[in-house]
């Protein structure tokens, strides 16, 4: 469960930590020294894990820009052999997360969604056969939260991310110096 892990900052909360006892801006070595899952592998940039989060079998993954912690979460690879199994899973996370951040900001089922600025993207997915296409996220002072569903039963996506809104701002002021 998330408050066990203590993972995230809560709007009227003292903030405890960022992500799993972990804080952006940390380097590798401290994210290292954090962590008690077993080490699955570690490169430039990243560390991965093996784990489970909320019943479900995941890879934990630490991103690091400049050497330091800018984005983490779970790439769930659990197989269900109908939609409904990833739905279901996918709103208990959801619940889970608004329980600590409150209602999301975005909330769309984008398959369904059939909105002007969507229609492409709609579109698109149909064409590779997704049948499936959720976003969700949460926004508090100093992270994002993407709960992300998309494909279709025998070949998914599913995940959980944390990023660093300072990241996120410095990464978006970049790209307007480069299109400006």
């Amino acid at each position: 469960m998330i408050l066990e892990y203590r993972t995230s900052y809560a709007y009227l909360a003292e903030i405890d930590f960022d992500f799993r006892n972990t804080y952006w801006g940390m380097d590798k070595d401290s994210v290292l020294g954090c962590q008690d899952s077993l080490l699955q592998s570690e490169g430039p940039g990243f560390v991965t894990y093996q784990e489970s989060f909320m019943g479900m079998d995941a890879i934990l993954c630490f991103q690091f820009s400049d050497e330091k912690l800018v984005e983490a979460g779970y790439a769930f690879y659990g197989k269900y052999s109908e939609e409904s199994g990833y739905e279901k899973k996918y709103e208990e996370i959801k619940s889970e997360i608004n329980s600590v951040f409150g209602e999301p900001n975005i909330d769309r089922d984008l398959l369904g969604c059939c909105e002007e600025e969507c229609r492409d993207c709609c579109d698109d997915a149909a064409a590779d056969g997704e049948t499936m296409m959720f976003l969700t996220e949460w926004r508090s002072e100093r992270t994002i939260v993407r709960l992300i569903l998309m494909g279709r039963p025998d070949s998914c996506e599913f995940g959980l991310v944390y990023i660093s809104d300072d990241y996120v701002r410095k990464v978006a002021s970049e790209r307007l110096l480069l299109i400006g």
